[in-house]
């Protein structure tokens, strides 16, 4: 298992929990970071900034941070 910060651009992933506290997994999971979802890396910012992510049709930017909590297996 690794966490969505480490996927490679077009490289998707399955979603299996989201850490951190509780109001801050909840934010994540109202965005749609369900655990069982298929999750891609999309688009990644010139210097180091939000990465892009595609999951349930949607694209939702994320910081390093964030997508640091949310932990995922290759498909």
């Amino acid at each position: 298992m690794s966490v969505l910060s480490q996927l490679a651009i077009h490289e998707s992933a399955i979603i299996e929990n989201v850490g951190g506290d509780s109001s801050h997994a909840m934010r994540l999971i109202a965005l749609g970071f369900t655990p069982g979802s298929v999750v891609s890396a999309v688009k990644e910012s010139v210097f180091g900034g939000p990465r892009v992510f595609s999951v349930h049709g949607g694209d939702i930017a994320l910081r390093e941070f964030d997508a640091d909590l949310i932990h995922v297996r290759l498909k």
